[in-house]
């Protein structure tokens, strides 16, 4: 439900945008040309960063170590890439600042508390700062540690039913091999 709610956010900021490009408060077909996509992209990622849903406080709904935030860096990451303008890499590189590239509070297997590592990974990828990771892998190196052989088969038969593929999970899964590739 909650990612319904994120998509719907979205949409509505996207055409907010359109909205105010067009004038006079009304909402007109955008011109699907890549110029007046990124526009409107940059437009919503720049309210993004001027409206932070997360006050870095630990009782804020939306920790920049939480899994709507990780939701967040997903896309905010690869536009980072396309929009040719460092203000979004360093507004995700402040966010990862702020968790100190830590995961979110949980003790272990808690895929909500995962997702973040995979904006972690990404920039490591890119930047080859080993303090990047450095929590990441080690919490993931516990977990594996942890799980026989027994469990981690019933895992695999669970994820290939297809019904415990939320998205945190989905991003919390890849982290391991992610890790394994670097």
């Amino acid at each position: 439900m909650v990612g319904v709610g994120l998509l719907a956010s979205f949409s509505m900021a996207v055409l907010n945008a359109a909205a105010e490009d067009a004038g006079a408060g009304a909402v007109k077909m955008v011109k699907a040309d890549s110029a007046g996509i990124k526009r409107i992209l940059a437009r919503v990622a720049d309210w993004q960063i001027a409206n932070p849903p997360s006050d870095g406080k630990r009782g804020s709904e939306h920790r920049p170590d939480r899994w709507t935030m990780g939701a967040l860096y997903a896309g905010m990451y690869p536009w980072s890439q396309v929009a040719g303008a460092d203000k979004y890499l360093n507004y995700l590189k402040a966010q990862c600042e702020i968790n100190q590239w830590k995961l979110g509070p949980a003790k272990h297997n808690f895929a909500d508390d995962h997702c973040v590592g995979a904006l972690y990974l990404a920039l490591y990828a890119q930047d080859k700062d080993p303090r990047m990771i450095a929590a990441l892998k080690a919490q993931f190196d516990v977990i594996l540690s942890k799980q026989p052989a027994k469990a981690r088969a019933a895992s695999a038969r669970v994820l290939d039913s297809g019904w415990a593929m939320a998205p945190s999970k989905a991003w919390s899964i890849a982290a391991p091999g992610r890790i394994w590739r670097l």
